[in-house]
């Protein structure tokens, strides 16, 4: 099979598409054939060893998380699926690779897809459809009538966002530039900014809830934006985050919540069911061949690409 891997953390130059064997499964594990993946910004973070505290340093590495794909093998102790059932699955920065004809993951990784579901979509929904459903559902506690900033409102977290909040009840105030403002309202957002017109810190509004996708708002910039309580939610985990995070909730109400998502079954579950009953769209900005991905990856990290929603690669 072929599989995009790395021998030691670096930039695009340290990848390849090597020729490898198909992976063997233990009892407790399934060998899917992907059909499709997407790309994430944290993918090539934990190639470039942002995240090697946590991944360490056994090599060649795969790289990626996120798939949707074909039961191929169930080891014998595996018995909510079959061969040929249709998954979508996530696989931790640990054991990355999803960027490959073939993956081995376990029960708790996968969760069935359904018929009204494509595999493209299905390869979005993971990574960013459980960070959107952690941070408002579970962290921030979203309620209707809330008012939620989502910084970014059309990107790959942002657009499930926004759909989330509005499912809710929320009202949205969300940032785009102005080509995909039409695509915003389309998703249900309530007041649309144009950053490349309006400097959100400069808006005049406050907000219950702020989800910053854009990585270009900081709790401290953010802080006068947000309500008394309000909550902050940040996609950018680090030790400095979680030391200032920790000490400004000791004595505000002004919370700053750092986002450490670990993608769960249940998630996976309910992100397939709401995509299946047409409450939670998937946005497909770019679409390239697994032959491209290398090529694919280098216009994404250099930002030559910038699309709505999620960009996806089929196998």
């Amino acid at each position: 099979m072929k599989r995009v891997e790395y021998s030691e953390y670096g930039g695009l130059d340290t990848l390849s598409v090597k020729e490898t064997p198909i992976p063997e499964v233990d009892a407790d594990e399934i060998l899917v054939e992907v059909r499709a993946f997407s790309i994430n910004e944290i993918d090539w973070k934990v190639r470039n060893g942002d995240q090697k505290i946590m991944t360490g340093s056994h090599f060649p590495r795969g790289m990626g998380c996120d798939l949707a794909g074909v039961v191929k093998h169930c080891g014998a102790k595996v018995t909510e699926f079959v061969t040929g059932d249709e998954v979508i699955g996530w696989l931790d920065f640990k054991h990355a690779g999803s960027y490959a004809e073939y993956a081995v993951l376990k029960t708790p990784q996968l969760a069935k897809k359904s018929a009204n579901v494509s595999f493209e979509e299905g390869a979005c929904l993971p990574m960013v459809g459980a960070t959107a459903r952690q941070a408002l559902l579970d962290e921030a506690k979203l309620q209707p009538n809330q008012t939620i900033l989502i910084n970014g409102c059309t990107g790959g977290l942002g657009h499930y966002a926004v759909q989330l909040a509005k499912q809710v009840g929320a009202t949205v105030t969300g940032t785009c530039n102005r080509e995909h403002t039409t695509l915003a309202e389309k998703l249900g957002v309530d007041d649309i900014v144009d950053y490349t017109q309006t400097d959100i810190r400069q808006y005049g509004k406050t907000y219950d809830v702020i989800l910053d996708t854009s990585k270009r708002l900081p709790f401290s910039e953010a802080k006068p934006l947000l309500n008394h309580p309000g909550i902050y939610l940040d996609t950018q985990p680090g030790i400095p985050a979680f030391i200032g995070s920790f000490f400004n909730n000791l004595f505000s109400e002004q919370k700053h919540d750092v986002l450490g998502v670990t993608v769960k079954r249940a998630d996976l579950i309910d992100l397939v069911q709401r995509a299946s009953e047409g409450t939670l769209k998937t946005i497909i900005g770019k679409t390239y061949a697994f032959e491209d991905v290398i090529s694919a990856l280098r216009e994404v990290e250099s930002k030559q690409v910038h699309v709505p929603g999620k960009i996806v690669v089929t196998v």
